[in-house]
């Protein structure tokens, strides 16, 4: 029996795969993570006791060599050696770890050609790694072929299980009158065959008129950034795609310090993406389960939130929601859990929703576009609007406003300088209910009827429904209403809004309730 100890669901997951094409002595192969084992202090010694005796051959593959083992790893080595069984020790990164290699039992050629096959990875490569093994480690005949290169990055098409030619995949499945969304993934889930949250973010971009464009990649820094220039940008340089979702965590920079405008190849990032000018959503993949972040007050795990919000926000990534989870699905021979990532079907049609409507608003022309801008107005006094320590608000809304309108977008009667914006503000209409009067609120801008609200209102969950009358009372509360009509404050100026924060506190103590979690 081979032993394949690796800390890449994704290489369990191909194992799988690859069990029909095995020959019957090779398919009782045991795949773990050893990250499992490790969860609980007494099954690692199980494995070793119960498990490794069985066992003619161990291949570790680890991410970070023997640390990803912790004291585990050299235990490991002292019971292959003792019980003669042979280990095969190679890197989980992309390039080679010689000094881990050196780790192995057999000789060095079987751990730098075990890498060959992993790295390279899929079905074929993982089928003729134990074939290799079996034959030049236990003396079987099955014989085999070498490492066979896969794409580093590619497109992919549901149903297919090779690289789609890009001219290809345009040709024949995008539509030039119809907005393209590019989708980045990674290549592991590509060369594995763990792509149901993929073809489900394809089906509901599909279905809501979009070109979806699935491009997959082993990382976004590979060839600095070429994965953006070879895919997402046209011969003339401009984009390609209207919007980005990106499902890969970390970040794309390498810069860590104020940007700087620059032509030094550690800047590389900021110049793509700038060239790029398209917004690129970042659609969470969580590396743990539904039920986990439903139970926690927080939701993501702190690994999940450092690698799919904080890091990818350094490089001006929208951040969204969670679009599938990892769970463990039904053992299907490996031996160890299978884990696979498992779309949430509602957060998915969700982020397709939202990248669609970025799109038709990317092909909007400015002059048609309406945007607000809101002003922070805590807590709610007109001596506080617009308030934010160390800046000038108002000034930088006046600045907003003209390259706005340098920029094509339709703005009026901008107010000659903060000061104006500010006393304009205030005559017009605030939420300062010391100075608030009654032909203020008939004059507020913003107005939503009764009717209206309740309609959006009845389209809520009803556990959020019934938390919101429980403290507001029947939409649409008794709060900043007048005549039937709930009243939002700001001016107009053509196709923008400068609004000011509506208060969400309530109650004796309305300033605390700003920072409660509900």
């Amino acid at each position: 029996m081979i032993v394949f100890l690796t800390t890449s669901d994704t290489d369990i997951l191909t194992l799988e795969r690859a069990k029909s094409d095995l020959p019957p002595d090779l398919t009782d192969t045991l795949a773990l993570n050893p990250y499992a084992l490790a969860q609980d202090g007494e099954e690692f010694g199980r494995f070793l006791d119960e498990t490794l005796p069985d066992a003619n051959l161990v291949v570790a593959r680890l991410l970070g060599g023997d640390k990803a083992m912790g004291d585990n790893f050299a235990l490991l080595e002292v019971a292959c050696r003792r019980l003669s069984v042979a280990l095969v020790a190679c890197s989980g990164e992309p390039t080679r770890d010689a000094v881990f290699e050196r780790r192995s039992t057999t000789p060095a050629i079987l751990a730098q050609t075990s890498f060959e096959y992993l790295n390279h990875g899929g079905v074929v490569n993982i089928s003729n790694l134990l074939r290799f093994l079996s034959d030049e480690a236990l003396g079987s005949e099955y014989g085999y072929e070498p490492p066979t290169p896969l794409p580093q990055d590619g497109v992919y098409q549901q149903g297919r299980l090779d690289a789609v030619p890009l001219d290809e995949y345009r040709r024949l499945y995008c539509d030039n009158e119809r907005p393209t969304v590019a989708v980045l993934f990674y290549r592991a889930h590509w060369v594995s065959g763990n792509l149901e949250f993929v073809d489900a973010m394809l089906d509901a971009l599909e279905r809501r008129g979009c070109n979806a464009l699935p491009v997959f990649c082993s990382s976004l820094r590979d060839g600095d950034g070429a994965v953006f220039r070879k895919y997402l940008t046209a011969d003339d340089g401009r984009a390609a795609v209207d919007v980005v979702i990106c499902t890969q965590s970390f970040a794309m920079s390498r810069n860590r310090g104020p940007t700087v405008a620059d032509d030094t190849d550690e800047n590389w990032d900021v110049r793509i993406l700038e060239r790029l000018d398209v917004p690129i959503l970042q659609a969470i993949v969580s590396t743990e389960s539904h039920a986990m972040w439903e139970e926690r007050d927080i939701g993501l795990s702190p690994l999940d939130i450092a690698m799919n919000v904080a890091l990818p926000e350094l490089d001006g990534r929208i951040i969204t929601v969670p679009v599938s989870f990892k769970e463990g699905v039904q053992n299907g021979g490996t031996g160890g859990d299978i884990r696979r990532y498992v779309p949430d079907i509602e957060q998915t049609e969700s982020v397709a929703s939202l990248a669609a409507r970025y799109a038709r608003l990317t092909r909007t022309p400015a002059s048609e576009r309406k945007v607000a801008i809101v002003l922070s107005n805590y807590p709610t006094k007109a001596a506080r609007l617009g308030n934010a320590v160390g800046l000038d608000t108002p000034a930088s809304a006046i600045n907003l406003l003209n390259a706005m309108r340098d920029a094509g977008y339709h703005v009026e009667d901008i107010p000659d300088d903060g000061d104006e914006l500010m006393r304009r503000l205030i005559d017009r209409c605030t939420y300062d209910a010391d100075f608030l009067t009654p032909q203020q609120m008939r004059n507020a801008e913003g107005r939503v009827s009764t009717k209206e609200y309740t309609a959006q209102f009845a389209a809520v969950p009803t556990d959020v429904r019934d938390s919101m009358k429980a403290d507001w009372g029947d939409p649409p509360g008794e709060v900043y209403v007048d005549a039937g009509h709930l009243f939002m404050a700001g001016l107009r100026l053509g196709n923008v809004f400068v609004g000011i924060q509506p208060p969400r506190g309530f109650g004796e103590n309305p300033i605390a309730i700003y920072h409660s979690p509900e």
